[in-house]
């Protein structure tokens, strides 16, 4: 705001000043039609200064796939989720990026990216703003939702432009129709943000977050009868062949403990309503 608040001032002073000399160039005197050429003039330049403090300050932080840069993907069970952390800062001078990611762990796993360090490091920093890594972990203390925090801190200078601030690899664990892996800001304490260098150093909340929605093909087991979504038929296949032994109907054994019993009902009703895509 005080950039935008200087500029104004210094456009409403150049005007001023050239039509002051317009003015008094041969005694011209300022008719009602000249001033509202000058008011429509003033309104001019504000709206433009204001689009162009607005077209500085856009910035972008997406998350995305690392071989094709789009924000929707299919995977199947068992293959490797590459994502990388994409930033656009135009000519904003940037010295320190934190970001927080969530997903869910019973269908992604993060990969460890430095396995000589004790505990999992999620994050592999990028060719963007190089410099210390402040934080680097996971968090799986929601046991339906883990977090990955990273904070890097530049010690060669800031960076402006656009570039890659970190990669992930992710495990493919189960099927289902679409889980999100997502920046958040954060709350009630914003987290992902960025330090602005300069002699007013100060943090920012990023324009835009954009997150990445993954489709992980194949029908699980607890889709029984696989139809592509958990729901009310699935719990009737159960209990026709409820405490069967031996099995008459293997599709019934969600667990495949060989059994037909209360567990693959709880299986079920752990995932009603989910959908699925075929292969």
């Amino acid at each position: 705001m005080d950039f935008l608040y200087r500029r104004i001032l210094v456009w409403a002073d150049v005007i001023r000043i050239v039509h002051r000399r317009l003015c008094t160039m041969g005694g011209v005197v300022l008719t009602v039609r000249n001033r509202w050429y000058r008011w429509c003039l003033c309104c001019c330049m504000v709206f433009f200064v204001l689009g162009h403090a607005r077209a500085r300050a856009e910035t972008r932080l997406t998350l995305r796939s690392s071989a094709t840069q789009q924000h929707e993907i299919k995977v199947s069970p068992g293959e490797t989720l590459d994502l990388e952390l994409f930033v656009e800062m135009g000519d904003i001078q940037v010295n320190g990026i934190s970001v927080l990611i969530l997903f869910d762990p019973d269908y992604l796993r993060v990969l460890d990216a430095e396995t000589t360090t004790a505990g999992v490091q999620p994050c592999e920093p990028g060719p963007f703003l190089p410099g210390l890594i402040l934080q680097n972990e996971l968090d799986t203390n929601d046991p339906g939702k883990s977090k990955i925090l990273y904070s890097i801190g530049s010690i060669s200078g800031a960076a402006s432009g656009s570039g890659v601030v970190a990669q992930l690899h992710f495990d493919v664990l189960a099927s289902i129709h679409t889980t999100m892996i997502e920046l958040v800001i954060g709350s009630p304490i914003p987290l992902t943000l960025y330090s602005v260098a300069g002699p007013e150093p100060r943090t920012e909340a990023f324009d835009t977050l954009t997150s990445v929605s993954v489709h992980i093909l194949g029908i699980p087991s607890w889709d029984v009868n696989q139809d592509g979504m958990v729901d009310i038929m699935d719990l009737v296949s159960i209990g026709r062949h409820f405490g069967e032994m031996p099995l008459l109907e293997p599709r019934a054994d969600v667990n495949q403990d060989g059994m037909v019993d209360i567990l693959d009902l709880v299986t079920i009703g752990r995932h009603f309503g989910e959908r699925y895509m075929g292969n």
